[in-house]
């Protein structure tokens, strides 16, 4: 339904994040259906980082980054740093009465 929640993780580090490695990641963290664990090529990482304002010059350099929206034409909302539970829930909930 409309309420569903959907997480997609993406690898930054797509030489070490193989599909093997983030296939035993959902395993450790029991994701289930609705939790996506994407990589690619170096060069995707890159593009994708890029496309979010998030690249900082290589996976050395990168920051802890949250994005989170209401709908596919909604705008996102970006947490940097390690976003709590707490915090992650009161934004769903921001984002829920817009």
């Amino acid at each position: 339904g409309g309420d569903r929640v959907r997480l997609v993780s993406i690898s930054i580090d797509p030489e070490y994040d193989t599909p093997a490695r983030l296939k035993e990641y959902a395993r450790k963290y029991r994701a289930g259906r609705e939790w996506r664990f994407l990589t690619g090529s170096p060069a995707d990482a890159v593009a994708v980082q890029r496309a979010f304002d998030a690249y900082r010059g290589g996976k050395m350099n990168h920051v802890p980054l949250t994005l989170l929206r209401a709908s596919p034409d909604s705008p996102w909302v970006r947490i940097e740093g390690f976003a709590s539970a707490e915090e992650l829930v009161g934004e769903y909930r921001k984002l829920k009465r817009r």
